[in-house]
């Protein structure tokens, strides 16, 4: 799917923990990790090769013609660099285990598309250009809220936040292409210093006109948390889960 089939690309990627047992009565162990790497999103296969289709011309016979999507000579994978930090720590007698972890992600090579003149006998062009960058943080905590004979609760909750940015593009802003053409119900828009998610689109002002292609919300939460228990009596096992969202308000 790569225009340059002969190429290699490598994605390094590597680990390391360090861990502290018994440090104190009550943490039992705490464990720091670090953790980088590289990964690779190639082209699909509609991305680079254009079909040919049959097309009546003038009644006569089907005429195989190209047309629609062409890729660029140099289209190659996007390239995914991440790396996280976190620790994992166990206390209270292994009834209480805590999880963080941060971590920034940056993707280069972003495959974009662009419309072609008419006269050049295709309509898009696939080509690579422009980075994002996006950071996060996961926050967890395992409870063994109660633990008997025949009786035993177990809970976890988790919050999990992230804010993507695009850092350049190889062009002007641009929305994606939405029903009524995103006036009526938004659409995302990309520019350089913008959210990756924010929605645009018309929005009616306080003296009763409407203003077009304003920031009108974003397609990301602020946050994600879920809650979820687990009761057992012997044999017998109830699990539930609590998972909204923490949407973002609009301005």
């Amino acid at each position: 799917n790569n225009s340059e089939t002969g190429k290699l690309f490598i994605y390094p990627k590597g680990s390391v923990s360090y861990r502290m047992p018994n440090l104190s009565s009550y943490i039992s162990e705490l464990k720091l990790r670090l953790a980088i790497g590289q990964s690779g999103n190639q082209p699909r296969y509609g991305q680079k090769f254009t079909e040919l289709t049959a097309t009546n011309i003038g009644g006569q016979m089907p005429t195989s013609q190209i047309a629609g999507i062409a890729a660029a000579p140099d289209l190659r994978p996007e390239r995914q660099q991440e790396i996280e930090g976190g620790f994992d720590a166990t206390m209270l007698k292994d009834r209480l285990n805590l999880e963080a972890t941060f971590y920034q992600k940056s993707i280069s090579d972003l495959l974009q598309q662009r419309t072609l003149a008419p006269g050049t006998g295709f309509s898009q062009l696939i080509f690579n250009g422009g980075n994002l960058r996006t950071r996060g943080l996961e926050l967890a905590a395992n409870v063994v809220a109660f633990e008997g004979a025949s009786w035993n609760w177990r809970t976890r909750a988790s919050i999990t936040g992230s804010r993507c940015t695009i850092t350049s593009l190889p062009g002007a802003a641009y929305g994606s292409t939405a029903f009524l053409n995103g006036n009526t119900f938004g659409r995302i828009w990309t520019e350089v210093g913008g959210s990756c998610t924010q929605i645009r689109g018309n929005d009616t002002l306080s003296n009763g006109t409407t203003k077009g292609n304003m920031p009108i919300d974003d397609a990301n939460p602020d946050y994600n948390w879920t809650w979820s228990h687990d009761i057992s009596y012997k044999g017998l096992h109830l699990n539930g889960l609590a998972s909204p969202e923490g949407l973002v308000l609009p301005e």
